[in-house]
């Protein structure tokens, strides 16, 4: 029995736990044990996303109204300012002549919303007569399209199709001659969770909110969900966290700010787990997405948010950083300080021609050596974590490998840096359901890894990466990254959004919550207490093949091999007419099937292997000219006698090229089925594939790695 002393006290060692001996440093480009001089320590593991730092999408955050102290009406006529007043007894009202009738709000600093609430009996329908617009200097406007409106609580909520980052807001009324729209309040919300913090507060007070929050914590992440990383062969917790976690709004330490965080590094040490901790929210925003704590997208090139700009930001970020290492010094289960997560400085940091690292990489590079300082101060041993992450121009949505992060950021030897791992992370999110796109990005990135791990000399650490439904690609991406002795953790452990929504499904081991989020605007501090205890991870839908492809990797095991049924003999027919039922099998994706004419109900696709066959999986593929036009549906039946069917799954669509596994069967007849009426989708077939696994041995690797 082992042991060691922390900040936090005696910890002890059990059998299979992490102790000294365990204290990981970089070895050149591998991790090892015994503070860098025994074997080598690959680490695979998740994200506890939405615990520590709420994402909207993924969490259960709500709303936060924006504070409106230093608001103002300008372009004032008599009465206007009712609008801010606080009192919804009072109103201005716009109308007259048509289009003539406006109010501008002066939000006295850019200002980030998604959402805009006001206090009006004005019938819903009406909101058609309504233009809303903003403007960064009240003399340019642009229009902000509306997504939705919707009453509640005696209040229409517009929400827009875009965060808006902005000073200016104008609403002009366009209602027929003589009507009105009557406004009693007007507010404006997010869903980033500085904002939601800030309005909590404000309403409840610091306690009650931290008391509200706390509450959530232990909803959201329990000792069952340790136990889940544990039994699925994960090693690595990655920990998002935010800074307003540790200190308030002026950077005054709050007295239990490592209790949640001391509670799940002690349980995870137990498991032989190790915790990454990252800061995942820094104060004023490192990026300009809600994501990142704080949104702030304002479309300039650069990122609008005050991390960059405002040196006070900078300092809090240290002083939070001090007091963690200091905390946490020589407790071997932290394995490392993610020290600032997705750090953007513009969104196109591209070196200029004859620049060796662009102006916006030296920046990041500058504040990274003043923390990685800051920390080494008092904790001289711990891994230091540096994101090599920029987006890829021009689309700022997709964080991919191409081009590479690490165009953002400047190697280790440029300022000295010393026990570093580089991390990045990996998303094509403008084609979730392209299977060719997802597969590009994996071995794009896979060879820009292990080019930077060897020309650096820098392990690499894959900090986040989902790669949607494409467990195939999810393999490929994972036993890539094992054998470079590259580092990963997925994004993420559980997300609330149902199986086949962009916030759903892959993203998480566990989806699909429908209970309701709490109206942060709104509801007492009861009623958000009660509706936060719905979002224990048992009121969620287990993802069992996402669980058992990752779970695969992390343990270590070869990648699945797959052999091919031979298709020289199949015998192909349909439930409709159509022409080129035979093409599904000639190895020529551009050649297919497509039903003529209306599809019929449950229309479908039949294989004759001619003789029955052991298998395992199907694949399905569209021609790349109608990457679209995939099952929405389908249904995977099998038979011997082509008269009694068995299903063996039904589940949804998910992209242009599918690898469906099945339980192991042995059969002549297979067939791909679209069950009910979807008589309004396309459905192409280019190719058909059956197959089997065909699985190597596992061997225990050579270098004692763990």
């Amino acid at each position: 029995m082992i042991g060691w002393v922390c900040a936090s006290g005696w910890v002890a060692a059990l059998p299979g736990a992490l102790g000294p001996v365990d204290f990981l440093k970089v070895d050149g480009t591998v991790l090892r044990a015994e503070s860098g001089a025994g074997v080598i320590v690959d680490l695979r593991g998740t994200n506890i996303g939405g615990w520590l730092v709420q994402e909207g999408w993924m969490s259960p955050n709500g709303y936060g109204a924006i504070v409106r102290e230093a608001w103002s009406v300008v372009d004032a006529k008599a009465g206007e300012g009712a609008v801010l007043d606080g009192d919804d007894q009072t109103a201005w009202e716009l109308g007259g002549e048509k289009g003539t009738d406006r109010l501008v709000v002066d939000l006295s600093q850019l200002t980030a919303f998604d959402r805009l609430a006001m206090g009006t009996p004005t019938p819903e329908q009406m909101m058609a007569d309504l233009l809303v617009e903003v403007s960064k200097n009240g003399t340019h406007w642009d229009s902000a399209p509306i997504r939705s409106v919707s009453p509640v609580a005696g209040e229409v909520r517009i929400d827009f199709k875009d965060v808006h980052t902005t000073r200016f807001v104008r609403l002009r009324w366009s209602g027929p001659k003589g009507s009105t729209l009557r406004i009693a309040e007007f507010r404006l919300l997010q869903n980033d969770d500085y904002t939601v913090r800030v309005a909590l507060e404000q309403r409840f007070g610091i306690e009650q909110a931290q008391s509200l929050r706390a509450g959530y914590q232990r909803e959201w992440f329990g000792e069952h969900d340790i136990d889940n990383i544990q039994q699925w062969g994960m090693n690595l917790l990655r920990i998002p966290m935010n800074w307003m976690q540790f200190v308030d709004e002026v950077g005054n330490p709050k007295p239990d700010a490592f209790e949640r965080l001391d509670w799940a590094i002690k349980l995870c040490g137990e498991r032989g787990i190790y915790v990454m901790l990252d800061m995942h929210a820094v104060p004023g925003g490192a990026s300009p997405w809600a994501s990142s704590g704080r949104a702030g997208e304002d479309g300039t090139g650069q990122n609008p948010n005050g991390f960059w700009t405002n040196p006070r930001y900078q300092e809090m970020t240290a002083e939070i950083w001090t007091r963690i290492a200091e905390h946490y010094r020589g407790n071997p289960i932290v394995m490392g300080y993610d020290l600032v997560n997705e750090p953007l400085h513009r969104f196109d940091e591209t070196p200029r021609a004859g620049e060796m690292y662009s102006e916006s990489a030296l920046a990041k590079a500058a504040m990274y050596d003043r923390l990685y300082r800051a920390v080494r101060k008092v904790d001289p041993d711990h891994i230091i974590v540096i994101a090599a992450y920029t987006v890829a121009p021009p689309d700022n949505t997709a964080y991919i490998g191409t081009p590479s992060g690490f165009i953002g950021i400047t190697p280790p030897s440029y300022h000295g840096w010393t026990n570093v791992i580089y991390q990045t992370h990996h998303y094509d999110m403008t084609h979730p359901r392209d299977w060719q796109a997802q597969n590009r990005l994996v071995e794009e990135a896979l060879t820009d890894i292990a080019h930077h791990q060897r020309e650096w000399d820098v392990p690499i650490f894959a900090g986040e990466y989902s790669l949607y439904s494409f467990q195939d690609v999810w393999a490929k991406w994972m036993a890539g990254l094992n054998d470079l002795h590259a580092s990963w953790t997925n994004w993420t452990y559980k997300v609330r959004g149902v199986a086949d929504e962009p916030g759903g499904g892959d993203w998480g081991f566990f989806n699909t919550n429908l209970n309701k989020i709490p109206d942060m605007d709104r509801d007492s501090a009861e009623a958000i207490a009660l509706q936060w205890q719905k979002f224990s991870t048992e009121h969620f839908q287990r993802n069992d093949k996402l669980i058992a492809t990752v779970s695969r990797y992390a343990r270590g095991e070869p990648l699945e091999s797959r052999q091919s049924l031979s298709r020289d003999d199949w015998v192909i027919t349909t439930s409709g007419p159509g022409a080129g039922a035979a093409l599904m099998r000639d190895g020529a994706p551009r050649s297919g099937w497509t039903f003529e004419g209306a599809h019929a109900d449950d229309d479908w696709v039949q294989i004759d292997l001619i003789e029955s066959h052991t298998f395992d999986g199907v694949m399905v593929e569209t021609s790349p000219d109608q990457k679209e036009a995939y099952p929405v549906h389908f249904e995977i039946s099998v038979s011997t006698d082509g008269q009694i069917w068995q299903v063996v799954e039904q589940n949804r669509g998910f992209g242009n090229r599918m690898t469906i596994s099945l339980p192991r069967q042995k059969a002549r007849y297979v067939r791909v089925g679209r069950p009910g009426s979807l008589q309004n989708m396309p459905w192409n077939l280019a190719e058909l594939n059956v197959w089997v696994k065909e699985t190597p041995d596992v061997t225990e690797s050579e270098n004692g790695t763990r």
